[in-house]
């Protein structure tokens, strides 16, 4: 299983509305002080100054000095622009002087003495990028072994802007089932929203989250907590596109819609079905769905995972062999004798990574896909009175990827 490549990239740069508003004035400015020099309503005086044709000139009758004094009135972005050029006059011409220095320096050094410089300072920068080298190893070894923040926006890091969206989510009640379903203040560990079927007996009702929640890119996930059920209603949890939902039934059957029936613990989607070592119907339980897209598989499509009290359910109709790597090694695998040449070793080692080749495409016809669509809603149904707390990002859950793969969660 892929690890989650923002370990393995370290920094992601992101281009955002501030920045892009300051490029923008910033490109204004050159444009409106490029057009104000070409205007016929600009002249240049004698100190080089470019001024509104318009503005007064005191001559030598008019002061004590001998020169044109001029009376600036080109307005704050002429101001701007000359203080800009002024600045970068001045790094010019320091860096001229700067250059003209080191030129000097260099004509009375002797050659072999620049040579040994220019030596120390290859072999400088040459222990400088192997040590740089193994501190960003060590820096990205780190940030991999930290918990990620994740949720329905799988970002490992929210934003102050995701977590203003995070409490404008919400479930979305019709007002024609206003009667029939209710929404309170949660608990305050979830959503702050809890949801309160009151239906009869035998009656499938369904609400859904009022925002789609995009493609995947890592992890997404959410969860629902069962406060009560005291007439063992059937709860089913899952994903479906906006035009398959049904308030007064399930989804309807389609390749990106998925239902975790948690009387039976099974998970359908499409026409797959998979039974799982969970059941959700007594106060307490707490099911969710993950979804995990595996950066090693070529097709765009996400792993479908259901969750028990933060715990990733065991697919029983899995093989156990074929979950656990060492259990199908050392059933498939005859261990020799220890090597003593690295080419034996070698050969060892391609072995084993063929069976584990092998293992992988055996799990791959037992697991749940879904395509990674960017249209799917989270929903909760039920076909009689109960109750949920919901939660669909507000409290943030965390991720870390060798965690994942032995099916923890927090």
């Amino acid at each position: 299983m892929a690890k989650p490549p923002r370990g393995k990239l370290g920094i992601e740069f992101k281009l955002t509305g501030k920045y892009m508003v300051t490029i923008g004035l910033l490109m204004a400015l050159i444009l409106a002080r490029g057009s104000a020099l070409n205007s016929p309503l600009v002249r240049t005086s004698q100190t080089g100054l470019r001024i509104p044709t318009n503005a007064p000139v005191l001559t030598q009758s008019q002061s004590s000095g001998e020169e044109d004094v001029v009376v600036l009135e080109s307005g704050i972005i002429g101001i701007i622009w000359d203080a800009i050029m002024w600045l970068l006059t001045i790094i010019w011409k320091g860096l001229v002087w700067l250059g003209e220095k080191i030129w000097a320096l260099m004509l009375i050094i002797p050659w072999w003495l620049v040579l040994k410089i220019t030596l120390v300072l290859i072999v400088i920068a040459v222990i400088t990028a192997v040590v740089g080298y193994f501190v960003m190893r060590i820096w990205l070894k780190h940030r991999q072994s930290t918990n990620y923040d994740y949720n329905i926006f799988d970002d490992p890091e929210l934003s102050a802007m995701d977590k203003l969206s995070l409490r404008n989510l919400r479930i979305e009640i019709p007002s024609s089932l206003a009667k029939l379903i209710s929404s309170s203040k949660g608990s305050a560990q979830h959503n702050g929203q809890q949801i309160i079927f009151n239906q009869a007996p035998g009656r499938t009702l369904a609400v859904r989250l009022n925002s789609s929640i995009g493609q995947c890119r890592q992890y997404k996930y959410f969860e629902i907590d069962l406060v009560e059920n005291s007439d063992d209603s059937a709860v089913y949890i899952g994903l479906c596109e906006k035009q398959n939902f049904h308030n007064d039934q399930l989804p309807d059957t389609a390749d990106t819609t998925v239902i975790f029936d948690g009387t039976t613990g099974d998970v359908q989607v499409g026409q797959k079905n998979k039974k799982f070592n969970y059941q959700m119907k007594y106060f307490g339980d707490v099911g969710g769905l993950l979804l995990y897209k595996d950066f090693e598989d070529s097709e765009d499509r996400c792993e479908v995972v259901p969750t028990s009290n933060g715990t990733l359910c065991n697919n029983l109709e899995m093989p156990d062999e074929i979950q656990s790597r060492k259990t199908f090694l050392s059933k498939h695998y005859k261990k020799k004798k220890k090597s003593k040449t690295k080419a034996a070793d070698k050969k060892e080692d391609k072995e084993k990574d063929k069976l584990e080749k092998k293992r992988k495409k055996e799990m791959m016809k037992h697991k749940l896909f879904i395509p990674n669509h960017k249209g799917l809603y989270p929903f909760i149904a039920c076909d009689g009175p109960c109750t949920f707390d919901v939660n669909f990002g507000r409290q943030v859950f965390h991720c870390h990827h060798e965690e994942f793969e032995k099916g923890l969660m927090q």
